[in-house]
């Protein structure tokens, strides 16, 4: 089967052409992105990489992100997936706490058909700002 990525930037835009990987059947692939050709000359990676397949058998993704550290240590952490033909469409999602500042940020990536409002709340329950 043949496996399509693209690499997006935050705001959307493409940041490299898009790739195809080639799996056999019942196989597995497993690389770093910027061991794709396409991909080899975006620096740093950031952004959303869409994955998808013509095959009816579908596919199946796992991520990570790895970084070394301050301290040169190495750290891994899995990264989500999801299927973006089936976003939920239910109520409201709340993030208890966003670091930021210090040297601390958090990233938030809405996907959705631009009609999600993002509202902020200080410590005392005071509204921040609209997005």
């Amino acid at each position: 089967m043949t496996v399509h990525l693209e690499l997006m930037q935050l705001d959307g835009t493409v940041a490299a052409p898009s790739a195809a990987v080639v799996i056999a059947a019942r196989g597995h692939r497993s690389f770093l992105l910027r061991d794709v050709q396409e991909f080899s000359n975006v620096t740093p990676l950031q952004g959303v990489l869409r994955i998808w397949t013509d095959s009816g058998a579908g596919v199946f993704v796992t991520s990570f992100l790895l970084r070394y550290n301050e301290r040169g240590d190495f750290l891994l952490t899995n990264l989500p997936s999801m299927n973006e033909s089936q976003l939920p469409v239910s109520a409201d999602r709340i993030f208890p706490e966003l670091a930021a500042g210090n040297g601390l940020m958090t990233r938030i990536i809405l996907l959705d058909s631009g009609s999600t409002t993002l509202r902020l709340y200080s410590q005392a329950g005071e509204p921040v700002g609209a997005k």
